[in-house]
């Protein structure tokens, strides 16, 4: 047996491993914090649901993980880990210190500020008087709420930002002018199938005798408090009122008793404002066959967008509403539309023609292929691919 002596080399024998590196956190910037100011309606369809959504989906192994809150975050480790800081209409002058501070933090953290609105709010020459066509109408019970100093808070508040996200076409060209150069992108209202659902709705077997109607104005298109007719300042006031008493429709009105109903009050089917989460329930449940929106001509209309028209069709109803020829609505890509002009004949007219059967079935299957072809789902890859490049 050979005695190998202690200092000689001993040829094959395993090299020692070498020294542990220092371990360091691995940071991975994920998060997108949600500052959410409208608590309603727009908060929702604009933050609340989609990023919800996408939380779910993609949160758990922190490819994109956002979360919604009140209240501006300046804590260190978690503005290491946020690739971006959404600002969703935040419009108080306190705010616009707010955001110089995020500017500073913005130098160390390395994250993105964007700012995202979904009406207008502003109108051409308004400080100087501005006329019934700009800014918003004075029916709609914000027009007493936003004073000249939150228009200008929120614009000063964009100009801060990277990038500025809105609901329409319109108002990405409305706005750009107005905010020094930060880039404008167009990000279109969804509907999440987790609330709207999948199901189809069964074809209809013969002419609808009796169509189920849904009137789902919101009362800022209206105001019972002034007694303004708002976007009901039209021939589809007389409609509702002519075909409920003539016992021709259902009508479900939305959002409370206008003021101008008050005669058919015991014949229709008052709902008062629900939240996002209930008015899809609620929707469901009532199974229209028509969904009408009807609008004046104004800035703030043409600024809209179609959401009441989208949510219709992931319900399976038909979506009629207005449109100006002279000017954009949001309603300009609906399959059904109705000029503004047009009076109670051609209401009843219009509805008849699409009460038959065929017609009725082949509008519904067309605005469910819509949803489906042109991204309008939340859940649409279009769509979360399009959040992921902004945010």
């Amino acid at each position: 047996m050979k005695i190998i002596d202690s200092n000689e080399k001993v040829t094959g024998a395993p090299t020692p491993p070498p020294p542990p590196k220092p371990a360091y956190a691995q940071v991975k910037k994920n998060l997108i914090i949600c500052n959410v100011s409208d608590a309603t309606g727009c908060g929702h369809i604009r933050c609340i649901l989609p990023f919800n959504y996408i939380n779910s989906v993609f949160g758990k192994d922190m490819t994109l993980a956002p979360f919604i809150t009140p209240i501006f975050i300046k804590q260190p480790d978690i503005l290491l880990r946020s690739r971006s800081i959404l600002f969703q209409r935040q419009m108080s002058p306190e705010h616009i210190n707010t955001l110089r501070q995020y500017k500073e933090l913005q130098k160390q953290f390395k994250f993105k500020l964007v700012y995202d609105f979904d009406d207008l709010l502003w109108g051409k020459n308004e400080f100087q008087g501005g006329d019934k066509f700009h800014g918003i109408p004075s029916y709609n019970f914000a027009s007493d709420r936003v004073s000249p100093e939150m228009k200008e808070a929120s614009l000063e508040i964009m100009k801060m930002c990277d990038v500025i996200t809105t609901s329409t076409h319109y108002l990405k060209d409305y706005v750009t002018p107005l905010v020094d150069g930060t880039p404008v992108e167009y990000l279109q209202n969804t509907v999440p199938v987790y609330l709207w659902g999948r199901k189809e709705r069964p074809p209809e077997t013969e002419d609808i005798k009796k169509p189920v109607v849904v009137f789902n104005e919101s009362p800022t298109h209206y105001s019972n408090e002034k007694k303004m007719y708002g976007d009901l300042d039209n021939a589809w006031r007389d409609w509702f009122i002519k075909a409920v008493l003539k016992d021709e429709i259902e009508l479900h009105v939305m959002g409370g008793l206008p003021f101008f109903f008050e005669e058919i009050r015991s014949k229709v089917k008052i709902y008062e404002w629900l939240s996002a989460y209930q008015y899809p329930y609620v929707m469901k449940m009532i199974n229209p066959h028509f969904v009408i929106s009807p609008l004046v001509p104004n800035e703030f209309n043409s600024s809209k967008s179609d959401i009441k028209k989208i949510e219709a069709q992931a319900n399976g109803s038909v979506p009629i509403g207005t449109v100006f020829g002279d000017r954009p609505s949001p309603y300009d890509n609906n399959i059904v539309k109705a000029p503004v002009d047009i009076d109670v004949q051609g209401i009843d007219e219009l509805i008849k023609k699409y009460t038959e059967r065929d017609l009725f079935n082949s509008i519904v299957m067309r605005g469910y292929r819509e949803l489906e072809q042109q991204d309008r789902y939340t859940e649409s890859s279009g769509f979360i691919n399009k959040i992921n490049s902004i945010f």
